[in-house]
């Protein structure tokens, strides 16, 4: 499975498209804004590149459409990728009905207890879960660093019970390695304002989704333009998606 299978069923299942209003590349947060305002970590290669500059057509960007932009989410230039996923984030008219309001710790501790659950990605609920699992693994790879797994990783995921899954693996694609590895009867869920908010996950095996919807975008803009990290950033709230939910509210 090739987590650009994923992203190309979640472009494809987005209903009409939209001018680009807005793009802002900031140092931790990159945002679109089309329909809505869709948020992306920001990641940005490690070395500049030698075949051209970081992002292509700088400056036009916002000429093309909100799903045109949405295909540089499968680049492997990770700046041109994160402004991709951004913008399929504003395309995703997510359904609150199919939501709750949980957060992820309180969505990953019951699975957890007494259970191997393996976390990709930082997260500050992390230490807190080390108390309710079983054993607790943390895979945390650099937003330049290759999606290649070592050995140790490869078993942690061979005998998670739980796999928590960063939506920024969308990003540098190392989604392809994570779910070739990970234990096929594992829970599943993915996390992170990256996520996109789409239901396409759940046939791929995934049982929840953690993300965000921007509720305020105009001081979603301005939190990240003044270099706020998640935790400092206002005008979004916290959302749940499960699998086959009927959740409402």
């Amino acid at each position: 499975m090739k987590s650009a299978e994923i992203v190309r069923e979640i472009i494809d299942s987005v209903n009409g498209d939209y001018a680009v209003r807005d793009i802002r590349t900031c140092c931790y947060w990159t945002a679109v804004s089309s329909r809505g305002c869709g948020l992306a970590s920001t990641f940005i290669d490690s070395c500049p590149r030698h075949d051209g500059p970081a992002v292509s057509n700088t400056g036009k960007l916002m000429d093309k459409s909100a799903k045109i932009l949405a295909e540089l989410s499968l680049s492997d230039h990770l700046l041109e990728a994160t402004i991709g996923m951004a913008s399929l984030n504003s395309l995703i008219e997510i359904d609150e009905s199919l939501c709750s309001k949980e957060n992820a710790y309180d969505v990953i501790a019951p699975h957890s207890g007494g259970k191997n659950l393996v976390i990709v990605g930082h997260f500050p609920f992390a230490s807190k879960l080390a108390d309710v699992a079983g054993s607790l693994v943390i895979l945390q790879k650099s937003k330049s660093e290759s999606p290649t797994l070592d050995e140790n990783e490869k078993r942690a995921l061979e005998e998670a019970d739980v796999a928590v899954i960063t939506g920024t693996s969308l990003i540098n694609h190392s989604l392809d390695q994570l779910l070739l590895h990970v234990n096929k009867k594992a829970v599943k869920i993915m996390v992170g304002p990256t996520t996109p908010m789409s239901p396409v996950f759940f046939d791929y095996g995934f049982e929840y989704l953690c993300g965000i919807k921007v509720v305020d975008e105009a001081v979603a803009l301005k939190c990240i333009s003044e270099g706020a990290t998640f935790k400092e950033v206002k005008g979004v709230k916290m959302l749940t998606m499960k699998r086959d939910s009927q959740v409402k509210g």
